[in-house]
């Protein structure tokens, strides 16, 4: 089946996705959503996006073939949710629908969902989520953007490490960050994926790759053994792949990534007050990643990619909405 034509052509009744997308959201949102709208593709059941977007997640959107939808569709009907703050006229549209799917554990009208679908439910989310709403959180469901990648070996003689805070605009000092990783005991290379641009000295220790964009992430980042994110979806990724990955994190406790946090494959370095020489002193320990690295690999058994999609198509099956 050609996917990208199953998620562009419409039957009259599929399956309505409202995302967020963009250089302050981000991109996760988009790319978990795409990799769902694919695998119901795969199944025969296709969809329609309503886009919440600026001009950066209109055009990734695009380059997933994921055209959204200048007009609302109305209910009844089933909705898929992954967005970040819905504004007031959305949640009203969004109420319409009969069935309403959240997938998105930072959203912050959990009060609109029927059902939450949710690699890990944050105590915001689970305090907004109406009392007959129903809750299924599931470590495998993290893993929907992991389709595709493997699991493979690492050696931690050097480090070569993978860094990616956002797909939108990060306000992390990037620059600030890389002068402190000049520290890092053995760190021969690294390669950085981020919109901007990084000012380093001539003489800077580690050897740096730069790129601003890219469709295909891990085919630049694959060389690397560790990987240092942000909070969303290639924390998961990194996993998938047996990388031990660093979480730059606004929560103490782990937030939406608590379960990726209790694997072991996983670190949380806070953002605020950032202190770097709990992360350079991470980085140093090659004992510690070789644990981190075991542990991720031990992992990847959840990382099947049929979880959430699975999920969602029970529902729609089951859903006692028109379809």
């Amino acid at each position: 089946m050609n996917n990208k034509a199953s998620i562009l052509s419409a039957p009259p009744n599929p399956v309505t996705f409202y995302v967020q997308a963009g250089s302050h959201v981000g991109l996760g949102h988009l790319f978990r959503s795409a990799a769902v709208i694919r695998g119901l593709a795969e199944k025969g059941i296709s969809a329609r996006v309503r886009l919440d977007a600026d001009t950066l997640g209109q055009e990734e959107a695009a380059a997933l073939g994921l055209g959204g939808d200048s007009f609302f569709h109305s209910g009844p009907g089933p909705v898929v949710i992954d967005a970040v703050s819905i504004p007031d006229a959305a949640a009203t549209w969004l109420a319409d629908f009969s069935l309403r799917i959240l997938i998105s554990p930072v959203c912050d009208r959990a009060d609109l969902a029927t059902h939450a679908l949710v690699r890990e439910a944050p105590e915001k989310l689970r305090g907004d989520l109406p009392d007959q709403s129903e809750l299924v959180t599931d470590l495998a469901f993290g893993f929907i953007t992991a389709r595709g990648l493997r699991a493979q070996p690492r050696d931690y003689a050097s480090l070569t490490l993978g860094i990616c805070l956002s797909g939108g605009d990060d306000r992390f000092d990037l620059n600030g960050l890389l002068g402190e990783l000049s520290w890092v005991r053995g760190l021969d290379e690294i390669r950085l994926l981020d919109r901007r641009i990084p000012e380093v000295l001539p003489d800077y220790g580690p050897k740096l790759m730069h790129t601003q964009s890219t469709r295909r992430p891990w085919v630049f980042l694959g060389p690397a053994n560790v990987f240092l994110g942000g909070e969303g979806v290639m924390l998961a990724e990194a996993v998938a792949q047996g990388i031990p990955a660093f979480s730059l994190s606004a929560t103490s406790d782990g937030g939406k990534n608590t379960a990726l946090v209790d694997t072991g494959s996983v670190k949380l370095i806070p953002r605020a007050p950032f202190e770097p020489a709990s992360l350079i002193s991470m980085l140093s320990d090659r004992r510690s990643l070789e644990e981190m690295h075991k542990s991720a690999l031990h992992n990847v058994g959840v990382n099947s990619g049929e979880s959430l999609v699975g999920r969602i198509v029970d529902l729609l099956s089951a859903g006692d909405y028109p379809k």
